[in-house]
């Protein structure tokens, strides 16, 4: 009934028979764990025994409200819960109350109420209209609230991405306690990887992100081995190879760049990318990303320069998004299994009925290359093998990757990294299979563990990619005694609206920063103020 899923939060609709997984939590300190008190209600639920599940509910509301880190919307779905389980156990002022606490919480679905059959019972009861309106009340007041993914959106077009976060954190008191709350989060984090804050992002982020899966046990007889060249090897027969990503996750893209070179050694030509918006013909025309108009997400250096070495290397680059239009008032979880089928299909028209022996890596975020059902949600990758009738070989890079603070990771994290994990490996057994972390088992293929960031002269060690020089900028010259100041690295020969080849922002006082640039190209490094307005250009090129 409950799954980890974060995505689902999006994609499933509200009900108790579906309820939309609260972003990961971790378990209240000297209390018991949210996430284990709702699995019980889950449980419950399934066998009818609607006062059990009422009791593991209303515990499981109690414990994210005295979560330190809790926010609106980890609780409201287990008051939404709770109140179902209520009504079927026939205790309608019980039920009303949770609701309201819902509501309140921040639930704002009106046609999630007027149609869920477990709340059948409730909608004769004085005060029923009352909590629909207060629903549709708050769904038009966060309706109205700007899309954070598009603020500033001057700025961002002409890749100003200090503004961005700026904005992004003006908006913080409007989003809090909504339930569009990680909406805003996320795309901080993002915004703060653009301008090439791994540490910042990740903090962010743990906001609305934790590990919420108990610890499975050791990983006795496992070993670690390259991943790289184990992912090679498993895609020796396949023609689809599926990697996720976090978009906040610089490492991430700089381990896609070292597999995008290997896959290219297997006869991979195809590279389908979810962060490319722009006409293919334009971008493999051009021969380099362009800011603001290759897609929103490839604005960040390390995405440029994956384009960048795939279109160097002879890959044909595409986008594959697909915003299908979807009637209101239909449930939220069938128009994103319209979107993931029109990716899909997108691929599908766009490689395969071009290139039916096309080989292809494809990068997507999240959970989406995940090969099964959740729930009534349909990901991208189980349509992909739909229509293309082909098995992809499926990656994550997710689970096994660090966090703000290892009380947030995936319990098996720490223990993976003891075996001897020193650069990002897959798990072997005894026999070569490769290991999957268990909540994933028949979702992915191969799971990627990372190791934890090293940082060379404060930048991380994964930036330092083909043989990138670390250059020290003279920051405080460049910078002008500004609060805060954007560096942008640009390879000259592209031109100044290419996406940059490093990016980073400088506080005041800091006399140097360290820019990660390709050796012996001529590359202009520009500094501006949070204002867009430019403090200083720099000719370089780095030894």
């Amino acid at each position: 009934m409950v799954d980890r899923r974060s995505w689902l939060a999006v994609l499933c609709a509200l009900s108790c028979g579906c309820v939309a997984p609260r972003e990961e939590a971790r378990p209240t300190p000297g209390g018991p764990d949210a996430h284990a008190l709702s699995k019980a209600g889950g449980a419950a639920f399934e066998k009818k025994d609607f006062a059990g599940c009422l009791a593991s509910f209303t515990a499981a509301a109690e414990a994210e409200r005295r979560d330190p880190d809790g926010e609106a919307s980890h609780r409201l779905g287990a008051l939404y819960d709770a109140a179902c389980c209520a009504a079927l156990a026939g205790k309608q002022p019980e039920a009303l109350r949770l609701l309201a606490e819902a509501v309140e919480a921040g639930f704002s679905d009106a046609s999630q109420l007027e149609s869920d059959e477990d709340l059948a019972s409730l909608r004769a009861a004085a005060g029923w209209a009352g909590l629909v309106a207060a629903a549709r009340a708050r769904a038009a007041a966060e309706a109205a609230l700007p899309d954070p993914w598009a603020v500033a959106p001057e700025q961002r077009r002409k890749g100003n991405f200090l503004a961005v976060a700026a904005e992004l954190e003006r908006l913080e008191p409007s989003f809090k306690g909504t339930s569009r709350w990680g909406e805003l989060v996320r795309a901080q984090a993002v915004a703060s990887a653009l301008l090439g804050d791994h540490v910042l992002a990740l903090r962010q982020l743990a906001r609305v992100d934790r590990w919420r899966e108990p610890d499975t046990g050791a990983l006795a007889g496992l070993r670690p081995a390259d991943a790289v060249t184990a992912i090679a090897a498993a895609a020796k027969d396949r023609q689809l190879v599926l990697l996720n990503e976090a978009r906040h996750v610089g490492a991430h893209r700089a381990f896609a760049i070292r597999l995008l070179r290997a896959l290219h050694a297997q006869g991979f030509r195809w590279l389908a990318a979810e962060l490319v918006a722009e006409d293919s013909q334009a971008l493999q025309a051009r021969g380099w990303p362009k800011t603001a108009t290759t897609g929103p997400f490839a604005d960040e250096p390390l995405a440029g320069e994956l384009i960048r070495i795939a279109l160097s290397l002879g890959f044909h680059v595409v986008g594959y998004g697909a915003e299908p239009a979807c009637e209101a008032g239909r449930p939220p979880v069938e128009c994103d299994n319209l979107r993931e089928r029109g990716e899909a299909l997108n691929v599908k028209a766009r490689i395969f009925d071009l290139d039916p022996r096309a080989k292809v890596l494809l990068l997507a975020s999240d959970e989406h290359v995940h090969e099964d059902r959740h729930g009534d949600a349909v990901p991208m990758a189980v349509s992909l093998r739909e229509v293309t009738g082909l098995d992809p070989l499926t990656v994550d890079q997710l689970s096994m990757s660090e966090r703000a603070e290892p009380r947030l990771e995936n319990p098996l994290y720490a223990k993976a990294l003891a075996l001897g994990v020193l650069a990002p490996s897959v798990l072997l057994d005894a026999k070569g299979a490769i290991w999957v972390e268990p909540s994933l088992a028949g979702s992915v293929d191969v799971v990627v563990v990372h190791p934890r960031t090293v940082f060379v002269r404060d930048r991380p060690a994964w930036r330092l990619l083909d043989g990138r020089v670390a250059w020290v900028a003279p920051a405080a010259e460049l910078c002008r005694d500004r609060p805060r100041c954007q560096l942008d690295a640009v390879l000259r020969a592209e031109g100044e609206d290419a996406v940059p080849v490093d990016r980073v922002v400088v506080p005041r006082g800091r006399p140097t920063e360290v820019l990660v640039l390709p050796p012996g190209a001529e590359v202009l490094v520009r500094a501006r103020a949070a204002s867009g307005e430019l403090l200083g250009v720099r000719t370089v090129t780095a030894r």
